[in-house]
């Protein structure tokens, strides 16, 4: 079985031969196996994470240096700036110390613990006339008060009073104006109910004149025109397209210009 599927096979193949003749190069070096490029692939892929965590900690150790180098300048500042506030507090409490060491070799003599009471307060310190002088100060000062408070007072009174006035004369105003417009309001309907009236009465007057013609007859001397008058074209044949009275709803084709012979 195996001998006739060789031969089968075979027969296939040079039935369908390849368009070009095979050619053996013998000087062709031969093939190397996966494992080399894999080990070159992999000593590449090393490399490369090598330089991955050397740039990794190079940047590490670069921003940990910064950051050292930065809190020593900010201890540095921070240290000058202490001994700067130790200085310039010391030279104001030697400045306080000096001038405190003036005044105390500059100052006057020490002021007694208490006077005599004669000189201040007398046996007749309230004598007629301080006691006048305070009676009329104190009068003067109640006057002065008094005026005060009349003067406070009547001016409130009177803003008072003005202020009553204005409000009597705006409600005074506004009840004629209520009382006019009551009142032309009034005029208006009367007005037209008289107009109402008179119309009725018109209209009246004209239907019985109508109707006692109607049922005397037309009289034998009246004429044909005024036999007509009694009768009237309704309202709607009397409408024109363009709203104007004594024109015809009749369209014409055409119309005649006077003067001449041509028709339009």
């Amino acid at each position: 079985g195996k001998t006739q599927y060789v031969n089968e096979k075979r027969k296939i193949e040079n039935s369908h031969p390849l368009p070009h003749a095979s050619y053996v190069m013998k000087e062709r070096p031969l093939t190397p196996h996966k494992s080399v490029g894999h080990r070159l692939v992999a000593g590449e892929l090393i490399g490369q994470m090598n330089m991955k965590e050397s740039r990794k900690s190079k940047t590490q150790k670069d921003k940990k240096l910064i950051e050292k180098v930065y809190q020593l300048q900010l201890a540095e500042e921070i240290a000058r700036e202490r001994e700067e506030f130790w200085r310039e507090k010391q030279e104001n409490k030697n400045k306080l110390h000096a001038t405190y060491q003036y005044q105390m070799a500059t100052r006057e003599p020490q002021l007694p613990r208490a006077y005599s009471d004669g000189k201040v307060f007398g046996k007749h310190d309230l004598n007629k006339e301080k006691l006048a002088k305070i009676k009329e100060r104190n009068k003067t000062y109640a006057t002065e008060n008094s005026n005060i408070h009349h003067r406070h007072l009547t001016a409130r009174i009177s803003s008072v009073d003005r202020n009553r006035e204005g409000e009597i004369m705006m409600l005074k105003r506004t009840k004629t104006d209520l009382e006019n417009d009551n009142l032309r309001r009034d005029k208006h309907k009367v007005s037209i109910r008289r107009d109402l009236e008179s119309n009725w009465v018109d209209l009246h007057r004209a239907k019985r004149d109508r109707e006692f013609d109607e049922k005397v007859g037309i009289p034998e001397k009246i004429t044909v025109s005024e036999q007509l008058d009694h009768y009237r074209r309704c309202g709607q044949c009397k409408r024109a397209p363009n709203q104007r009275t004594g024109q015809t709803n009749i369209w014409k084709e055409s119309y005649y210009t006077p003067g001449s012979r041509i028709v339009v």
